[in-house]
Order: C-alpha cells, then structure tokens, then sequence
C-alpha cells in the first residue's frame, strides 16, 4: 500500500521521473533470479544377476592364494559366498555406501568366495573375496561401484555390540592392474584417539571383481602390492584358458 499511495501523489514530469520523489536504489534493482539448487547425483543401483558366469566356486577356489607357499602369510581359509552369509552384515547409510559395500563384499555375484590371509608379521587379518559374473555383469556391476564411490564420503550404521558408528571414506589413487579399478580408506575412531585404517582394492578382471581388504590401527598399511598382482594375473589367466572359453 506504501508504494502504491507515493506513486499516485507523486507529480510526472514528462521524462518519465516523478517530481519531489526519491526512489531508493534497492526498488529500482532488477528482481533477483529465485535460487535454484542444482539436483544432486543419485547412486547407480547394483544390478542383479541370477544366470552362471563362467568361473564356478571350484574353479574360483582354486585361484585363491595357496596355503604355506604364498610369502609372509599362515593360515588362509577360503569360503564360498552363499546368500545366508551375506544376510548377516549390517546394512550402512547413505545408499551410495551400501552399494559400495555390498560389491567390495561379492553381494551382487551368483558365484564367489572369500579368504582370510593372515600375517606372520601383523595381527591384524586381511582378505580377499572374489566373485565371478555372466557376460558384462562385471562391467556394469564396476559401473555402479565407479559412479556411487564418490558419493558415499562417510558410512554410518550400528555395529554388532549395538553401538552407532560413522566412519570417513577416503578415496585414493587406484593402482594399474586388471581392467578397471579403484582403491579407498575406511577411517574408523576406535576410541582413546585411535583410528583404524582399513584400505579396500577392488579390480576388475575380464568377467570377475576381486576385492582386497587390509587393516591397521594408527597407521595404513596397504595390501602387499605384489599380491594383489598376483591375484588379478592368476583371474585373467584362467580366464583366457582354451577351458574357460568354451564353458563361456
């Protein structure tokens, strides 16, 4: 109503300005454009598979890391991936980290299995889990991995004691080997300022995706570098074998 009652007593003066009145700079001020918030990137959802790849548990099995001959290590069972197992690990938040988990943990594989490897110099184990897919399952499995890592920089859930944790994910420079890969930290306060540093590989190799996990307290100890070669070369060799082109 102010604006309104100035305008109509205010005098014209033929130049298009009103006589006696001042109008302040803030009213003659283009309007500002309304705010837009850009949309925020959605994860990729992990696909689901339900045909058999290639490479079946034996097969799998039998390119896991051999007892007593692998250096620097004891004791490496290995166990098939079956979907009673994968139903007991606690789901996190966001989505994007729980797709990111889920493939570091061979959910999305008919055909895996994982070895517990552990260190005659370190008390803390690590593992590997290898998961065989179809044709091109692989690739747009790793496709999801590489759209949603970036999404997910810190995962929260509740542990198996019941406690609510947050940990920070920091992605890294993933190292050249097989055909895609990609490499990040899980920072986890363990308490008393301790922080548990637990690397995570994952690589694709032709038709399968193998994960390496390593685990320290206050200091990053990474997956021996010439192991994980190792188990990339062991994954493409069988791959390439005369037996497991005809079974594909």
């Amino acid at each position: 109503m102010l604006l309104m009652v100035a305008s109509g007593c205010a005098g014209d003066t033929g130049d298009g300005k009103s006589a006696g009145a001042h109008t302040p700079s803030s009213t003659t001020a283009p309007a500002a454009a309304p705010s837009h918030t850009p949309a925020q990137p959605t994860p990729v959802p992990v696909p689901t598979f339900t045909s058999a790849p290639a490479l079946t548990v034996q097969k799998l099995t039998a390119l896991t890391f051999p007892e007593d001959v692998t250096p620097g290590t004891y004791g490496m069972p290995v166990t098939a991936l079956t979907p009673s197992a994968g139903s007991a690990s606690r789901p996190v938040t966001p989505v994007a980290c729980q797709d990111v988990k889920e493939i570091v943990e061979g959910k999305p594989a008919t055909v895996g299995v994982s070895q517990l490897i552990n260190w005659k110099d370190d008390i803390f184990p690590g593992s590997t889990t290898l998961a065989a897919y179809p044709s091109a399952g692989a690739k747009s499995v790793f496709r999801a991995l590489e759209a949603d890592l970036p999404l997910c920089r810190s995962l929260s859930g509740v542990d198996y004691g019941g406690h609510r944790f947050t940990n920070r994910i920091v992605v890294l420079p993933a190292p050249t080997v097989g055909d895609q890969a990609v490499r990040f930290q899980e920072v986890a306060n363990v308490g008393e300022g301790h922080l548990r540093y637990t690397e995570h590989i994952v690589v694709r190799s032709g038709e399968t995706i193998v994960a390496f996990v390593m685990a320290d307290v206050d200091r990053q100890t990474p997956f021996p570098p010439n192991l994980v070669a190792q188990q990339v070369q062991r994954l493409a060799a069988a791959q390439h074998s005369p037996q497991a082109q005809s079974s594909g």
